[in-house]
Parts: structure tokens; sequence; C-alpha cells
């Protein structure tokens, strides 16, 4: 999403005007996200339930927040919906089998540019989506070898449209996953002590059941800190 910001600041010649293009870029994958929504779920349980799902989204506080705000959850969203959408369409129906591998292409595709957007995607969409198609493959009779190989299918495109973002990352940084896993890859522009620092500021300080009810609160419902 920060690139959105930087290829308006580019196009415009102006920090303030690209921001601006920017904000509109992120709004827009709120509306998109909507849309494709609204299409899965509609899909599956009618133009009433999607028309519902998406407003019930487009209506979140949250998507108008991260509107005007340099945030990545949007575009994750977006493209955490399309992945989502590809897996169901790729078992939906029998005579959309034929068609199944390319919904898992597709949906592979969306899985890597969310992990392109936010590296959190990985564990939130790609692994989730891909342990899934094995389940649906075992559930639909065609064994787990069959499921094993489409959700192989799933994350190899996925890691292919993961990898220019990964390419960016070593021309500028040396590291691949920037700024995570230092220990492993170094950096050019990074150093231990930064590393202890992002560590500890991105580690939660409370894993107990209470703090996570107050975190989902907050994300939700936007509570008090």
């Amino acid at each position: 999403h920060e690139m959105l910001f930087f290829l308006g600041m580019r196009l415009t010649g102006s920090p303030d005007q690209g921001a601006i293009v920017g904000q509109m870029l992120g709004g827009a994958m709120g509306f998109f996200a909507a849309l494709a929504l609204a299409r899965m779920t509609g899909g599956l349980a009618g133009r009433t339930a999607g028309l519902v799902a998406a407003a019930a989204f487009y209506t979140w506080p949250a998507v108008t927040l991260y509107s005007g705000m340099p945030y990545v959850e949007l575009p994750l969203l977006f493209y955490g919906t399309l992945a989502l959408w590809g897996v169901l369409w790729a078992w939906r129906r029998k005579r959309t089998a034929p068609r199944g591998p390319r919904w898992i292409v597709l949906a592979g595709i969306a899985a890597g540019l969310a992990m392109g957007v936010k590296y959190t995607a990985a564990l939130l969409v790609a692994v989730p989506l891909a342990a899934w198609l094995v389940v649906l493959a075992v559930a639909a009779r065609r064994g787990w070898k069959e499921g094993a190989r489409r959700a192989a299918v799933f994350v190899g495109v996925a890691f292919l449209a993961f990898l220019p973002w990964m390419a960016r990352n070593w021309v500028n940084t040396r590291n691949p996953v920037y700024p995570l896993l230092y220990k492993v890859f170094g950096s050019s522009n990074w150093d231990a002590q930064k590393d202890a620092r992002w560590t500890q500021a991105h580690s939660p300080k409370d894993r107990s059941p209470a703090n996570f009810a107050k975190q989902l609160n907050e994300v939700f419902f936007f509570g008090e800190h």
C-alpha cells in the first residue's frame, strides 16, 4: 500500500498531491472488496445475501477510517477475499470442476498479492486456504493426494505472485522479507539494535484471553486502548 502513495507522489511530483492519489487508490480497495464479497456471497447464498454481506462490510467504520489512512488493511481484505473466492469456486459444484485449476491459479495470484501487501497474509490467507483445498478434496472424495496437488499449485502460484516484492526487497536491502529474518539474511540498512527494537514493538506484551478479547473489541468496534 505504501507503494501506491509513492506511485502517486512520482506521478504528480508532489508529496501532498501524491498522498491524495494514494488515499483514493486505497479507498477504492475497500469498495472493490465489498463488490467481491457481494459476488462471492451472492453466488453461494443468493443475491440478497450478497448485498447484505457487502453492505455490512462497507458500513463497518474501519472501512471509512482506513480509506484515509496509509494502512494496508483494505488491500489485504480485497486480495484475501479474491483468494477465498477462487478456492470456493474451484469446488463449488460438479459442472465447474473442469475449471477448478483455473480458479486455484487465480486464488494463488490473489494470495501472493495479499502477502505482498502484508506478510501476515501468509498465515491469515495462504496457509489456511492451502489446507482448506486438501480438506475440500477429501470431503469431495477426490483423495488427499489430489488435494495436496491442488494445494501445491496454489502455494506455487502464490509464491510467484509474491516474488516481485521479494526481489524488490533483495535489491534494496539484501533481505527478501525485509525487515523479517534479519538473523538469517542480514540487511544493508538494518542492524541488530533496530531488529531488537522492531521485535519488541511488534511482539504481544500480554497473551492472556482477556487481553485478546480487548484487542478484538479495539479492532472491530474501535474501543479505547
